[in-house]
């Protein structure tokens, strides 16, 4: 190609970033029982929500026994689906720290939702499967999600359904920032 130069060139973008942040009206949620979220049950991509998997293993003792200790035992008395979903996640991010290892490191990250509750370390991933497992075991259908940005790299969260309002946005790696 005739013309170009055989130097280095240098392009420079500029972008406009917008940020914003879901609101919810907290009195809203408030409303939904947990009959209704009990009652999810017969729609089967609710009920597939509900239950464990390999990596987010809902149903484990350790599990119950976290939100057991941080709920009460009679938390379906005593809070909203929305209330209990809003403390477990900040106990959960009280409990676990942001890692992701270094090249060369030793990896102490939690690769399933009870090694992440035992380690108390790990990344979105670990986040999003520990917040998963309890929130399923709670019986509010929830889901982790992965992506990734363009130009590399990747992240995970999670989501959890209320009746009435949808998914709603659960980002622990987020909220542990």
């Amino acid at each position: 190609v005739k013309g170009v130069p055989a130097k280095q060139t240098l392009f420079k973008q500029e972008f406009v970033v917008e940020v914003r942040n879901q609101r919810v009206n907290c009195k809203e949620l408030r409303k939904v029982t947990w009959a209704q979220i009990d009652a999810l049950d017969g729609i089967n991509v609710f009920k597939f929500y509900k239950q464990p998997e390999a990596v987010i293993e809902s149903k484990d003792a350790k599990i119950t026994g976290f939100i057991q200790q941080t709920l009460g035992s009679n938390y379906r008395s005593t809070l909203s689906p929305y209330d209990a979903a809003r403390k477990m996640f900040l106990a959960i991010i009280k409990r676990v720290t942001y890692t992701y290892p270094k090249e060369g490191d030793v990896d102490k990250r939690g690769h399933s939702a009870v090694q992440t509750f035992d380690k108390k370390l790990g990344d979105c991933g670990s986040f999003s499967m520990l917040i998963v497992a309890c929130f399923r075991n709670m019986g509010i259908p929830a889901r982790t999600a992965c992506g990734a940005w363009i130009g590399g790299g990747g992240h995970c969260w999670s989501e959890f359904y209320l009746p009435g309002h949808g998914w709603f946005l659960c980002d622990g790696s987020g909220g542990n920032g």
